[in-house]
């Protein structure tokens, strides 16, 4: 989905909320934009969030991953003189994420945790996934719980992208929000969007306005 982190969402960019909910946490020293786009750069100082460099090519491609965004920012602000403790990533695809839940997964990651993720439910009963092979026939992926009752299984909870807490020192050193000394926040579906698709926008776009 091409420009997506600032495709329209009730009138304004999608990135802005979560520029938005950061600031309004009160709870950081900056909130900073990682971006190789001028167009992303001037929305997010336009919605008052600190873009100190342009992303690197070698980092902007599909290949590159989220912490390795992280690790190259850290060594950016570190080579200026600037240091923290922790860092927490905020995806800009999750609009629905707010200030509260930042606030309220900050005080998990309080809990002497090398990082925390924000987590929900699935939308369906995660131990019935299905699995396709190249005829096409489907089969349990998880066979030897797929048939029992969901009261029947533990509770599963997937990363919902939209929040991500970690130590710096666990950052370099593990390299991958999810470190051996993990917690989590549950947050509700309703606000557990992330957009990836235009089906998402959509969806996203009808619970806005329900929440409004």
């Amino acid at each position: 989905m091409p420009g997506k982190n600032i495709v329209e969402l009730c009138g304004r960019p999608l990135i802005s909320y979560s520029i938005e909910a950061g600031l309004q946490s009160g709870i950081f020293e900056k909130v900073y934009v990682s971006t190789d786009n001028d167009e992303i750069a001037r929305i997010a100082r336009a919605y008052g969030a600190d873009v100190p460099y342009k992303r690197p090519e070698n980092l902007s491609n599909d290949a590159a991953g989220v912490i390795d965004v992280c690790l190259d920012l850290v060594r950016l602000l570190e080579e200026k003189g600037e240091t923290f403790d922790s860092l927490c990533c905020l995806y800009p695809t999750a609009a629905l994420r707010n200030a509260d839940d930042i606030l309220g997964s900050h005080e998990v990651f309080k809990d002497e945790y090398d990082s925390v993720i924000a987590v929900t439910r699935y939308f369906f009963p995660s131990h019935q996934a299905l699995v396709a092979n190249e005829k096409g026939r489907m089969s349990l992926y998880l066979p030897e719980i797929g048939k029992l009752k969901s009261q029947e299984v533990p509770d599963f909870w997937v990363d919902n992208g939209s929040i991500y807490w970690i130590t710096i020192d666990a950052l370099k050193k593990e390299q991958s929000f999810y470190t051996r000394n993990m917690g989590s926040f549950k947050m509700p579906k309703n606000r557990s969007i992330d957009v990836d698709t235009a089906e998402d926008l959509d969806m996203l776009r009808l619970l806005v306005k329900a929440l409004a």
